[in-house]
């Protein structure tokens, strides 16, 4: 996924956050059940793209799929399973 984004957009995928250990995502805030502690998660930014521009071409490419949240300075993404979350 991070590929294919890197590929659309033609610039870099910068992943600020990716897999955390329990410890580490209790101090930033992470959720409980984040799936930052299950590897499945990054947030990223995507060079010189809006996170408003690649939230939504992830719902659009991937409907139905995928956590996808964006936030005002990087979007979320994660492949967790059992369906697709939106906050």
């Amino acid at each position: 996924m991070l590929e294919e984004l890197r590929d659309h957009f033609a610039t870099p995928v910068v992943v600020t956050s990716g897999c955390r250990c329990p410890a580490y995502n209790a101090r930033v805030g992470g959720a409980e059940h984040s799936q930052h502690k299950l590897g499945r998660a990054a947030d990223i930014q995507v060079q010189g793209i809006d996170p408003s521009e690649v939230h939504r071409y992830l719902v659009n490419r991937y409907p139905g799929q995928y956590g996808n949240r964006r936030y005002n300075t990087f979007t979320h993404i994660d492949t967790r399973s059992g369906g697709p979350a939106r906050w």
